[in-house]
């Protein structure tokens, strides 16, 4: 599936927008990685993206995964709740 130049910006906002109404913030950096790398936290999708992808082809693959984080964000904020109050019941 290849996207139109123009098109990336699209998908981006789209996926933000999916992402924003499931309480996601989209993160997406480039870095000197080989592949794209997706890391989903408590409110947050982070995204490295290797230096020599581009755009568009960021967007898609982002695109591809909105569904994956928001099926998966309440077991991350289920975890980071059940670690948090662990590590809390510890603190005298």
């Amino acid at each position: 599936m290849n996207v139109p130049p123009a098109n990336h910006s699209f998908l981006l906002d789209s996926a933000k927008h999916c992402l924003a109404q499931a309480g996601i913030e989209l993160h997406i950096s480039k870095k000197r990685v080989k592949n794209i790398n997706f890391r989903l936290k408590p409110h947050q999708l982070l995204v490295s993206v290797p230096l020599f992808i581009s755009p568009a082809q960021a967007a898609q693959a982002v695109m591809k995964r909105v569904s994956w984080a928001i099926a998966n964000h309440p077991q991350v904020l289920e975890q980071y709740k059940r670690t948090t109050s662990f590590s809390a019941s510890f603190n005298c």
